[in-house]
């Protein structure tokens, strides 16, 4: 007999953490792992770099004063791009020339999470940035994004402008780092266990089947 009860997760992280995307597709491959439990999924934001302008940054400037050391910063993103062949991501790190504060793309993927087109959001920002290269703190873009996964771009663009939710994001942010939280992706289950980095997929699977709500 199928499991009914749904377990619940809120995943926590930014999109521009390259680790973040490789742990939404171990997450997918859980789920897919157990076809006979359904699955909630909350994307909840959070800030790798809150202190950035608004208007984001240079993108590899940033990285060179983050990361000096470029013998370790290489041996990072070969890592990176080899877990990310394992689960279909071609990350494209040449192509990124603008860092940008993700506040923004946060409250993109907040309204489309209210028309269930969260994890489509999420997955189209990943690309949009790592793949693509583009500057997902622009208006433009994120409204581009908003009308190819079905949203009202124009709309978004005019939200976007006039700051909607922009206090929401930031307070939620404020909130689970609060928490405690102070590296992504961390996954949440059931509201009581959590645990944070780009687990294996049958880590993952294991952790949140062991931690589901009894």
């Amino acid at each position: 007999m199928a499991n009914t009860d749904i377990i619940e997760i809120d995943m926590v992280s930014d999109p521009v953490c390259p680790w973040c995307w490789v742990g939404l597709r171990n997450l997918m491959w859980a789920m897919n792992n157990n076809p006979t439990q359904q699955f909630s999924i909350t994307f909840r934001p959070f800030f790798l770099d809150g202190k950035l302008p608004e208007e984001g940054v240079e993108y590899h400037d940033y990285m060179d004063k983050k990361f000096p050391d470029k013998d370790q910063r290489k041996a990072a993103i070969k890592s990176l791009e080899e877990a990310g062949t394992k689960v279909g991501i071609d990350f494209q790190f040449s192509k990124i020339k603008h860092r940008p504060h993700t506040g923004k793309a946060h409250r993109l993927i907040m309204w489309a999470q209210g028309q269930n087109k969260g994890l489509l959001a999420k997955e189209f920002l990943f690309k949009s940035f790592f793949t693509d290269g583009k500057d997902i703190g622009d208006d433009a873009i994120l409204s581009e994004i908003a009308s190819a996964i079905g949203m009202d771009g124009e709309l978004v663009a005019k939200l976007l402008k006039d700051g909607q939710d922009k206090e929401l994001i930031e307070e939620e942010v404020r909130a689970f780092t609060g928490m405690g939280i102070s590296a992504v992706p961390t996954f949440i289950v059931d509201q009581k266990s959590g645990i944070s980095g780009a687990l294996p997929p049958e880590d993952m699977s294991a952790f949140i089947m062991q931690n589901k709500s009894v």
